[in-house]
């Protein structure tokens, strides 16, 4: 199990369960000014978090253990990274807005998978929803989707790798 907490002093951190024991994983007393709202945690007990570094830098970070490196920072290139997905080998999908653009998933290279405003089944991407629990061990990942003809659907999507 795996949540964002904000701390009754103020700030924030990602408490992980470590066999019954509440462990912080990360926390703004340090380079992060922001945690995002939903981490992600896979079989390995890696934790997928999105976050806002204390210089403005948006990203994304893969705690393993006592190590927090960066999967994805971004100084100008996104206005905001709102979360990521992690699966059981450790691959990253992370949901962004580019500056400019419209929200969309990413690979952990940056790369598109699907964005407000594709066309998709006839329609275009009026709007999309994720959450830590929409990827599975294989990486594939499940989106709900809302397309412009006012159709709902719920799909899987299998990023390549």
């Amino acid at each position: 199990m795996v949540f964002r907490a904000d701390f009754e002093g103020g700030g924030q951190g990602i408490i992980a369960d470590d066999n019954g024991v509440a462990i912080t994983v990360a926390d703004t007393t340090g380079a992060f000014a922001e945690l995002g709202r939903f981490p992600c945690l896979n079989e390995a007990g890696q934790v997928v978090f999105s976050a806002t570094l204390r210089d403005g830098r948006a990203g994304v970070f893969l705690a393993t253990g006592d190590d927090v490196a960066p999967v994805v920072t971004v100084a100008g290139e996104f206005e905001s990274v709102r979360g990521a997905l992690l699966d059981d080998a450790g691959g990253v999908l992370f949901f962004a807005t580019p500056r400019g653009g419209a929200l969309a998933v990413y690979d952990a290279m940056s790369r598109k998978v699907l964005s407000i405003g594709d066309d998709l089944f006839g329609s275009m991407v009026a709007d999309f929803a994720l959450n830590p629990v929409s990827i599975n061990g294989a990486g594939q990942f499940a989106i709900r989707l809302k397309l412009e003809n006012q159709k709902q659907l719920i799909v899987r999507a299998d990023p390549a790798r």
